[in-house]
């Protein structure tokens, strides 16, 4: 193979020269002095050789990060290759892409692949400020030229600004319309500027990612969330095994938490509230067991495992009613359905058999009705009032993607599936006798089922990118209106206020969320564009405090709070709504937005708003603070408290 060589361009020694080449997977960087070989080291070894690299504006430093996709590496060299005054390779997990040094010399900032940015003491290789965290990959990362604000920007387009002494964000995130080849602070530190890839060149002022937006992160993926019936909290549970509770009483800011040592695949919240518990995983698509715990006291309840009760056994599907008195689980082979009743964990008992695989188990929103999945094409209904006996039959031909879903008031069922002979239609059901309501038919497969809360109707999202709304009272088979999007779409919400029920909520497969004025057919907030790396059955949406935000995750570390100013948007004028909406897309874009007339208070009011530059706080949310949002954040992973206390003996000095 041969050898790629790359040079650094950033050299105020004219007569020093850095390179980099590579052969086969293993690289080197090479040392050129007044036009002599001077030095060759070896670089690591790694599955994808990456190495990134800049000097100090005075040439007295030169900085490098090397990596893969596995691993991350900081060096940093004084005056020559031959003194290597200390190297990292604890903190970052991945390639390192952005890496820049302050203008006095005192600071070192890197951007990684782990989604997360450092600013480090040049020097002696300290972390002078906790994680900055981004929701996907981060790039690139530069200091402004009074060395008091540090730009990075991510894998999404998204650009976002912070603090360089503290490492606290100063501005939510604003974004490009097309990927960031670099980007740079002005002179003054006020406006930063990108290229990108489409050969636009943009500037934006550092204030244009607002409103604010809340994250609730973790330090391994997400992979389950439940949110309380009166949302007066929202429980978390990732890979590490590790449960958070985000309480509404300190806004979801910053958790309690509950460490277990399994592999977290689901999280439930039983009994109104005072309850929660976790699934875990025993590989894919199999179970080990779960834990029940108490909300307020953490005591742990009930804690079972499959691996004990089920030696040997694969267990397909786990579900847990709401009430918390019943657990039911699937067994892989014998194709059988066993229940346990949580308060006696006696020995399960046998309720159910199908003649396939059991993809999915699930419990009715009132605890009173299980229904079953399976890859015979069927579903299974049972019924605590007949005490899970003579279980009820539906006919659906399900393949991969089929789910069943329960309207909020166990009333009615309905069945969709991806793949399959049935995968064009939606069936609903009566759930007390199995009787079929109604067929909606389809010329793509559905993705998605909504029960409305306030009509006698079902939302369908469909791969054709439509979500159509039927009604179940009337004898047409076309529905009530279609709503398009650019992307299937995986979840759709109804607004939870009366009077505004017009509001639906909708995410597509790729991550985009817009919020629908039904009535209008319009989107009135949004869209939101993300790039998702959450399976479909892990994405959530849901409103929160009223319908004034809503919840929705599309990185795996990290859920989304969005402020939804709905109260704002309603008392303009379709005029004023258009104007405000053009001013913010010329933002997100970097583009001068033209000017409107600002007579309407209202738009006045928020307009000073938007324009502070210090002291920046929610306009609509009781004036939170980004400071605030900030201190919180740092304080959500348990390895940022850890941070300060163990880095210094991790670096390490060498010649």
């Amino acid at each position: 193979m041969a050898t790629n060589l790359r040079t650094f361009t950033k050299i105020q020694k004219k007569s020093q020269l850095y390179a980099f080449s590579q052969k086969d997977g293993l690289g080197k960087i090479h040392e050129i002095y007044d036009n002599q070989h001077l030095v060759s080291l070896q670089l690591p070894g790694m599955d994808v050789f990456n190495p990134m690299g800049t000097f100090s504006d005075s040439g007295a430093f030169f900085a490098m990060g090397v990596g893969s996709f596995s691993a991350g590496r900081v060096m940093v060299y004084s005056e020559s290759l031959k003194n290597l005054i200390w190297e990292n390779s604890s903190i970052h997990k991945r390639n390192i892409i952005g890496i820049d040094i302050s203008s006095d010399n005192s600071s070192l900032v890197t951007a990684s692949l782990d989604k997360t940015a450092y600013i480090w003491d040049l020097k002696t290789g300290a972390l002078k400020s906790p994680v900055m965290q981004h929701d996907v990959f981060a790039w690139w990362a530069k200091f402004s030229p009074d060395d008091s604000k540090v730009v990075t920007t991510t894998d999404n387009n998204g650009i976002t600004i912070w603090d360089a002494k503290t490492g606290k964000i100063l501005t939510p995130p604003f974004y490009s319309r097309d990927t960031i080849l670099g980007v740079e602070f002005d002179e003054k530190g006020k406006k930063v500027m990108c290229g990108l890839l489409n050969g636009e060149f943009h500037e934006w002022d550092i204030h244009s990612g607002r409103p604010l937006k809340t994250f609730l992160s973790h330090d391994a993926p997400i992979t389950g969330t439940a949110i309380s019936a009166q949302q007066d909290f929202i429980l978390t549970g990732d890979e590490s095994g590790k449960i958070k509770i985000w309480s509404k009483s300190n806004s979801y800011y910053v958790p309690k938490v509950i460490n277990t040592t399994n592999r977290i695949g689901k999280v439930a919240i039983l009994d109104n509230g005072k309850k929660i518990a976790a699934v875990y995983e025993n590989g894919e698509n199999s179970w080990r067991g779960f834990t029940i715990w108490d909300t307020i006291s953490h005591e742990k309840l009930v804690d079972y495992s499959f691996s004990e009760s089920e030696p040997e056994r694969n267990i397909t599907a786990v579900a847990l009613s709401s009430n918390g008195k019943r657990v039911a689980y699937a067994v892989l082979d014998e194709d059988i359905i066993n229940l346990i009743e949580t308060d006696k964990l006696e020995v399960s008992k046998t309720i159910g058999r199908h003649n396939n695989i059991i993809r999915d188990l699930y419990f009715s929103p009132d605890s009173k009705y299980l229904a079953s999945v399976s890859q015979d094409g069927t579903s299974l209904i049972f019924s605590a009032d007949k005490n899970f006996e003579n279980p009820v039959v539906l006919s659906y031909k399900f393949g991969f993607g089929g789910r069943l879903t329960f309207s909020k008031d166990s009333s009615k069922l309905a069945a969709s599936s991806i793949v399959g002979s049935d995968k064009n239609i939606v069936k609903i059901w009566e759930t007390k006798t199995g009787q079929q309501i109604k067929i909606l038919p389809h010329d793509y497969a559905v993705r998605s089922i909504t029960f409305s809360d306030y009509k006698n109707a079902v939302y369908t999202g469909s791969s054709d990118s439509y979500v159509r709304l039927w009604r179940l009272d009337n004898q047409s088979d076309k529905p009530e209106f279609e709503l398009k999007h650019e992307n299937r779409v995986e979840i759709m919400e109804e607004y939870p206020e009366k009077g505004e029920e017009s509001f639906v909520l909708t995410v597509t497969d790729s991550g985009t969320i817009r919020i629908w004025d039904t009535n209008a057919k319009k989107v009135i907030y949004g869209p939101i564009q993300n790039r998702s790396e959450v399976p479909p059955w892990q994405r959530i949406v849901t409103f929160l405090r009223n319908g004034e935000a809503f919840l929705y995750n599309h990185s795996r570390e990290i859920l989304h709070i969005n402020h939804f100013p709905h109260g704002f948007l309603t008392q303009l004028s379709p005029k004023e709504t258009l104007a405000l909406s053009d001013f913010f897309i010329a933002k997100q874009r970097g583009l001068e937005p033209a000017s409107f007339d600002l007579s309407d208070d209202t738009v006045n009011a928020f307009m000073s708003w938007y324009n502070q530059t210090e002291e920046l706080s929610s306009f609509f949310i009781r004036g939170e603070k980004i400071s605030d949002l900030a201190d919180a954040y740092s304080k959500q992973n348990t390895k940022i408290s850890n941070h300060n206390l163990k880095l210094i003996g991790d670096t390490t000095s060498g010649q």
